[in-house]
C-alpha cells in the first residue's frame, strides 16, 4: 500500500515537474574525534544552498528552520563567516550593534559614574571610531580621571559631551545628545534607530530615568532586535515554532536526528495511599521507564507520557515539513545501532523506516531525491526595503518652537496664575512618596508635556522646599507607609481623599493637605475631620499638618 501510494505521488510529481525533496544522512560515526558534529550540519547547509543557487533560486527564497535557536546561531555564524547574508531574530539583536552597545554604556555611566569597566567600553568604541594605533596611551590617560572630566578631556579628539549637562536631560533627549555629539548619525543604521525607538516607547510607558532603563535593558536585550527587512536578499533563519503559518520556495532542516523522546525534566505527580506515606497523597517523581514497573497505573502513566512526547514530535515534524512552497532538504545523520538498523527514539529512525516502506533505503547511500531539482515557478518580485540614509536629531533648542503645555495656557493671566501654579504642585506632590522620586517625577512631568521649562523652574523649587523642609522632611522618607490621594470610606458611606496620610510602624500617623490662597478656619477643619476618621481605623494621628503654597510655601502645624 505504502508502496503505491508513493509510486502514484512520485508520478504526479514526475509529470507536473513541480517539487522536490531530498533527505540526507551524515556519516558521523567516521568523524574524527575531536570534529564538531554541528559543523557537518552546517557545512551541509552552506553546501545546499549553493546547489539551490545554482537551480535558479535567490538567498531570499531560502529559510533555514532548526529546532532550537542554539543550532540557529551556530548555522547564522558558520554562514556568515562564509560571507552569506543572513537574516535572523539572533543576528538582528540589537546588543550586537557596536553603537548601541556604545549608547548604553554611557547612559549606564549617569548611575555608575565611577564605574571603569563601562569607561572602557566607551572608550573602547571610541578608540576604535578614531583609529588609534597607541590605546593603551588613550585609555591610560583618560580612565582614572572623573566622568564629566573624562568627557570634557574627549574635545581634543572632536567629541563635544557634556556629561553634567546630559544628567539634566529627559532620559530621550540625553540618547540623542550621545547620537549627535559623538556623530553616531554619519550613515543608515536599523540598530540604532530601533535602539531609539526603545528609549522612546520606554519614557512615554514608564516614569523612570537613566536607572530604570538600564535595568530595562538588562531585562530585554537578549529579546531585542530590529525588524527582519522584507525584500532583501539574505537566507533566513528560524525556529519551527516561529516558521508556523509562514511559507518559503525552499525550506532546509538541519540537525533531523533529535531524540523523539527527549524531556528536560520530565516529573509527574504519582498518587499513593496516604496511610504508607504519612498523610501525603501523592508523591512527585521522574517520569522515566522505572516508573513503568510500578503496577498498572505506573504503565498506563509512562506510555500515555511517551506518546504525548511522540504526538508533539509529529507536530513539528508536519511544521517544518510543511513550510516548503517548491524544495524541502531534511538534514539528519546515519545513527545506526550494532546490527545496523535504525534506533527507533531518533528522528532519523523515522526518515529511515519510510525509505524502507517504500523500498528506497539503501545502507550505502547518503542521499535520496525525489522529484526534479530545477525551479519550475518565479516568485513574485518584492521590493528591497529601504532605511532612512541618516538618522536625522536636532537639539530641541534650535526648532524654535514653544510648546503649550496642558495648563500652562493659564500662567498668562495673573487672575489664575497662583490657582494653576498650585494646582500643579498639588498633581507633583501626589506622585512624589519620597525625596528620592523629585527628580524622576520632575523628569516625567516636563519630557510629556505636562510642564514647560519655565513652569519647571518655577516649581522645582517649591517641591525641594516641601520635602527638605525641617518640620516636614521626617514625612517624606521610605520607612513608612505612604497614602497619597487614596480613598477612605466611612461608616456611613461618605468618601474623603486626604492628600496625603503617612503612618509608622506603631499605627502612628500624620496628615499633610497641601492648600492655596489664604488660610480658612474650614482647612483646619478638614483635618480635624480626617482626624476623626482615623481614630475610627484606630490609628492615633500625632501630627495634622497644612501647607500653603503660593509664591512661597508655608507650613502649619497642628
Amino acid at each position: 500500500k505504502h508502496k503505491s501510494i508513493y509510486q502514484q505521488s512520485h508520478q504526479d510529481v514526475t509529470i507536473d515537474e513541480e517539487g522536490y525533496v531530498e533527505l540526507s544522512f551524515l556519516d558521523i560515526k567516521n568523524m574524527e574525534e575531536d570534529e564538531d558534529k554541528s559543523l557537518l550540519h552546517c557545512q551541509k547547509v552552506l553546501e545546499t544552498i549553493l546547489k539551490v543557487q545554482n537551480h535558479g533560486f535567490h538567498l531570499k527564497d531560502i529559510c533555514i528552520i532548526t529546532r532550537k535557536s542554539k543550532e540557529g546561531i551556530a548555522i547564522a555564524e558558520y554562514l556568515s563567516s562564509e560571507s552569506i547574508p543572513i537574516i535572523s531574530s539572533e543576528s538582528l539583536l540589537l546588543q550586537n550593534s557596536p553603537e548601541v552597545l556604545f549608547m548604553n554604556a554611557v547612559i549606564s555611566l549617569a548611575t555608575q559614574p565611577k564605574n571603569e569597566e563601562l569607561k572602557i567600553e566607551v572608550l573602547s568604541y571610541l578608540a576604535e571610531q578614531l583609529n588609534l594605533e597607541d590605546k593603551h596611551s588613550f585609555y591610560s590617560g583618560l580612565i582614572d580621571l572623573e566622568t564629566s572630566l573624562l568627557f570634557k578631556n574627549l574635545a581634543e579628539f572632536g567629541f563635544y559631551f557634556n556629561f553634567n549637562a546630559f544628567l539634566q536631560l529627559p532620559l530621550y533627549d540625553a540618547a540623542e545628545t550621545i547620537v549627535r555629539q559623538f556623530h553616531l548619525n554619519k550613515s543608515s543604521n536599523a540598530y540604532l534607530q530601533f535602539y531609539m525607538d526603545e528609549i522612546l516607547d520606554y519614557s512615554q510607558k514608564h516614569n523612570r530615568g537613566f536607572s530604570g532603563f538600564v535595568k530595562h535593558w538588562e531585562n530585554k536585550k537578549e529579546k531585542l532586535s530590529i525588524v527582519s527587512p522584507q525584500g532583501n536578499n539574505a537566507v533566513q533563519i528560524m525556529t519551527i515554532h516561529k516558521s508556523k503559518g509562514l511559507e518559503f520556495p525552499v525550506a532546509i532542516f538541519p540537525f533531523a536526528n533529535q531524540n523523539i523522546y527527549f524531556d528536560m525534566t520530565p516529573k509527574t505527580w504519582f498518587p499513593v495511599d496516604e496511610k504508607d506515606f504519612n498523610g501525603f497523597s501523592h508523591l512527585f517523581l521522574h517520569m522515566n521507564k522505572d516508573l513503568g514497573e510500578v503496577g498498572d497505573l505506573g504503565a498506563t502513566l509512562y506510555k500515555n507520557y511517551r506518546s504525548e512526547l511522540e504526538l508533539d514530535t509529529i507536530n513539528l515534524l508536519y511544521v517544518v515539513m510543511t513550510r516548503a512552497i517548491e524544495q524541502l532538504f531534511v538534514i539528519s545523520e546515519l545513527d545506526l545501532d550494532s546490527k545496523q538498523n535504525e534506533k527507533p527514539s531518533l528522528y532519523s529512525s523515522l526518515f529511515i523506516k519510510y525509505l524502507k516502506s517504500i523500498n528506497l533505503w539503501n545502507g550505502h547511500q547518503d542521499t535520496y531525491t525525489i522529484g526534479n531539482p530545477s525551479r519550475q515557478r518565479q516568485t513574485k518580485e518584492n521590493k528591497m526595503s529601504i532605511t532612512p540614509s541618516q538618522f536625522i536629531s536636532t537639539p530641541k533648542e534650535d526648532h524654535n518652537l514653544n510648546i503649550v503645555t496642558n495648563a500652562g495656557y493659564l500662567w498668562d493671566t495673573s487672575q489664575e496664575k497662583a490657582q494653576e501654579k498650585g494646582n500643579l504642585l498639588h498633581t507633583i506632590m501626589s506622585q512624589i512618596n519620597t525625596v528620592a522620586d523629585v527628580e524622576l517625577v520632575m523628569e516625567n512631568f516636563y519630557s510629556s508635556g505636562k510642564l514647560n521649562l519655565d513652569q519647571s523652574k518655577v516649581l522645582t523649587p517649591l517641591v525641594h522646599q516641601i520635602v527638605n523642609h525641617q518640620d516636614l522632611s521626617a514625612f517624606y522618607n521610605g520607612e513608612l507607609i505612604i497614602y497619597n490621594e487614596k480613598d477612605i470610606i466611612t461608616k456611613d458611606g461618605n468618601v474623603w481623599r486626604p492628600d496625603r496620610i503617612v503612618i509608622n510602624n506603631k499605627k502612628e500617623a500624620a496628615i499633610i493637605d497641601y492648600k492655596t490662597g489664604t488660610e480658612k478656619p474650614s482647612h483646619v477643619q478638614q483635618l480635624l475631620t480626617y482626624q476623626s476618621i482615623l481614630e475610627d481605623m484606630d490609628f492615633k494621628v500625632m501630627k495634622k499638618i497644612l501647607i500653603y503654597i503660593n509664591e512661597d510655601i508655608q507650613v502649619k502645624v497642628f
